[in-house]
């Protein structure tokens, strides 16, 4: 343990914090002879992150599950069963079963919104009082913002539902719809984000939810029911948005509406959960949000739960922090 304490301190620049998480988590994982583990963590440089997720998630269940339920079990890599999920808990004769996944921060997410800040700024310049969608290609560059400075400084006057597109160079592009809402009288150009209206997910976030969500069913090969209650749980940053996450899974927001007190979604029939796969083996998307972007952590647990599914059953062996469904207002 002492060659993976060194490796890992040196690599993410642990602080004292964090080292003693570490050596907490090691100890449990030897506890429960999970050193398979610790073994990918020094020996796969490359996939070091991946196996670092299944360290710290195996650390702060165990400790959970030791606060909240009498008798448990956890099995890495179960052996009896080819082509299973990472992680198996046992908890009163229910076998959930974990896939584990790790999204790598993306470079060019981050700049994408970056320059997409930078466009609200000059589009809130504009005196005419209306809110705006914006969709964009994947890739976007900074001299975009010019771009839309240049067009946008021309225009004197844009109604209700009128359609602007910017072609830009090599490909990219953004579009904006104009339209109002009766929540307030606006005073400029305004994102509908700031107003709780739809809110977008880019294709290059969406293809990497995607592509992580299809490998993580696939290493499933049955169905959820009352007794394999199925869950694939991710670590991301603070980049990655569980409005992302919805957005993937249940069905682009299509439009929201208030009932009572509460604001409901309407979506789009194009996520994974409307796809029969998902349907039949999916119980719950996990986000494992990890805050500080920290290399050993505890992580904030964001429930997606999957068309159908009942939230009692989970809540018998796990907390989480936010729970949502396909007619959540995600924050």
């Amino acid at each position: 343990m002492e060659k993976i304490l060194k490796i890992l301190k040196s690599e993410y620049q642990l602080d004292d914090v964090q080292t003693r998480l570490l050596q907490l988590n090691c100890d449990i994982i030897k506890r429960l002879g999970f050193e398979r583990i610790l073994e990918k963590i020094e020996k796969d440089q490359r996939n070091r992150r991946d196996y670092m997720t299944e360290l710290n998630l195996v650390g702060q269940l165990y400790r959970e599950l030791g606060d909240s339920v009498a008798e448990f079990e956890m099995v890495y890599e179960e052996p009896n069963r080819m082509g299973a999920p990472d992680l198996k808990i046992i908890v009163d004769g229910v076998q959930y079963w974990i896939q584990i996944k790790h999204l790598n921060e993306m470079n060019m997410e981050q700049i994408n919104r970056r320059i997409i800040s930078e466009i609200h700024e000059v589009l809130a310049l504009v005196p005419i009082g209306l809110n705006y969608d914006l969709h964009h290609s994947a890739y976007l560059d900074f001299e975009d913002v010019a771009s839309i400075d240049e067009v946008f400084s021309r225009i004197v006057e844009i109604t209700e539902g009128q359609t602007i597109r910017v072609d830009l160079p090599t490909n990219r592009h953004m579009t904006f719809v104009f339209y109002k809402t009766d929540q307030e009288i606006l005073k400029h150009l305004t994102p509908v984000y700031t107003m709780g209206g739809v809110r977008m997910t880019s294709d290059e976030r969406r293809e990497q939810l995607t592509n992580s969500a299809y490998t993580a069913i696939r290493s499933i090969n049955w169905r959820a029911d009352e007794e394999n209650v199925n869950l694939i749980a991710v670590e991301a940053n603070h980049d990655v948005d569980p409005i992302d996450i919805g957005n993937v899974f249940y069905g682009d927001e299509d439009n929201s509406r208030a009932i009572g007190m509460e604001r409901e979604i309407v979506r789009e029939t194009n996520g994974l959960m409307d796809e029969e796969e998902f349907q039949a083996k999916l119980s719950g998307y996990i986000l494992l949000k990890n805050i500080r972007n920290e290399a050993i952590t505890e992580y904030k647990k964001y429930l997606f739960l999957a068309k159908g599914k009942q939230l009692k059953q989970l809540c018998k062996a796990f907390s989480f922090d936010k729970v949502y469904n396909d007619r959540s207002w995600i924050e």
